[in-house]
């Protein structure tokens, strides 16, 4: 499905109740509404329950909600491959096999839960971003834009628009669409020979900070990114305490905040994939055609680069003259070295220094010091 994408930053939010709870890399879900159950069997037959399978689809489970399970006597298989003429294909979230109910599928396949992927599929990257409004789970297109800006610890959300269901706000948070009874989820894999790095932010006095590395008075964090992972991986209930210069901290990953043990004060906490671009290939994801037709919106709507400044603002790149952060490159310039390349890097000039922009990791590195800035890719 192709879309148009708006980003929404943390600057935006004034002050609410930080809600990231995705023990999983799947969203919580909205209400299914299921297909139309009135052009198959009867209800009766349904209830019986007899233990000889009868050669045709079940209808429950097709809607997504049969509670027989293996114990069915209709085939939990997919109608419309069961009639030829499935046109997902692979992408189905129903069996397109018409094996026995009592294999070695999980019960939540059984009953018309989603399936997981098969162990025969691969896939070309560790995600992927998909939509459900009650049938089945369809995939965004050039979702690596929409996972670039999921990684940014201040972005609260994203808005899509020209999707199959219009216009739609993902709210990252709480990982659900706003006022519509839409579910999204960030679906994960381990069979493309990359796994997600999670990251773990604080909010600072002057934005986001991940663990372990150092804030503006040059304090670390004794707990890195990863220990916090280990953590929450092993019991989210727990509340892990680390030390930053003096003070004892803990993490409460319910609530998902930083508190101070000495004077209460809490900050708060987000969890974000690290994002990796993907190699430009051709075919299913050519990132660089699909991303040309993606950011260029007919509706007005262009992309711009901005840079993180030390209040924890973001300002546009734009040409600086006669002044001593004149800019050697703009917003538009920046865009068009990313089309080309959007695992590549760039370098440009900001009065006397050179600085190197790294599309991978979205981060801008002044080659003379080595200090490093965010950078982001909006739509406005």
């Amino acid at each position: 499905m192709a879309s148009n994408i708006v980003a929404e930053s943390d600057d935006e939010q004034k002050s609410s109740t930080y809600e990231d709870r995705d023990r999983e890399d799947s969203s919580q879900s909205l209400s299914d509404t299921g297909d139309d159950l009135s052009d198959s069997e009867s209800d009766s037959d349904e209830e019986q329950g007899a233990s000889a399978v009868k050669q045709e689809p079940c209808r429950y489970y097709n809607s997504g909600k049969c509670k027989y399970g293996k114990k069915c006597k209709y085939l939990h298989v997919c109608k419309y491959h069961f009639k030829g003429k499935c046109k997902k294909g692979s992408d189905c979230p129903r069996r397109h096999s018409a094996a026995s109910q009592s294999d070695s599928s999980s019960d939540e396949d059984d009953r018309g839960g989603r399936r997981t992927a098969s162990p025969t599929e691969t896939h070309d990257k560790p995600y992927q971003w998909q939509l459900n409004s009650g049938e089945s789970w369809r995939d965004i297109a050039n979702d690596h834009v929409l996972e670039a800006q999921y990684s940014l610890p201040g972005a609260r959300g994203i808005k899509i628009y020209n999707t199959i269901y219009g216009a739609i706000v993902i709210d990252f948070n709480k990982m659900r669409i706003h006022k519509k009874k839409i579910r999204v989820q960030r679906k994960s894999f381990d069979d493309c020979g990359q796994e997600t790095e999670w990251l773990w932010y604080y909010h600072g006095n002057n934005g986001w900070i991940e663990y372990g590395q150092k804030d503006s008075k040059g304090s670390a964090t004794s707990l890195k990114s990863c220990d916090i992972e280990k953590e929450y991986q092993k019991k989210p209930k727990n509340f892990p305490k680390f030390t930053a210069g003096q003070t004892q901290y803990e993490i409460n990953f319910k609530e998902m905040q930083q508190i101070n043990l000495a004077s209460g004060h809490k900050r708060r906490v987000v969890r974000r994939p690290k994002f990796t671009a993907l190699q430009v290939k051709t075919g299913k994801t050519n990132l660089t055609s699909s991303s040309q037709q993606q950011h260029v919106s007919p509706g007005g709507t262009k992309p711009v680069w901005q840079f993180e400044g030390d209040s924890g603002k973001w300002y546009e790149f734009k040409y600086r003259f006669a002044t001593d952060t004149e800019s050697s490159v703009s917003s538009k310039e920046i865009e068009a070295k990313y089309q080309a390349n959007p695992a590549g890097s760039m370098t440009f000039k900001a009065g006397k220094y050179q600085y190197m922009l790294n599309f991978s990791d979205m981060t801008q590195t002044n080659l003379a010091s080595n200090k490093i800035r965010r950078i982001q890719r909006t739509m406005v």
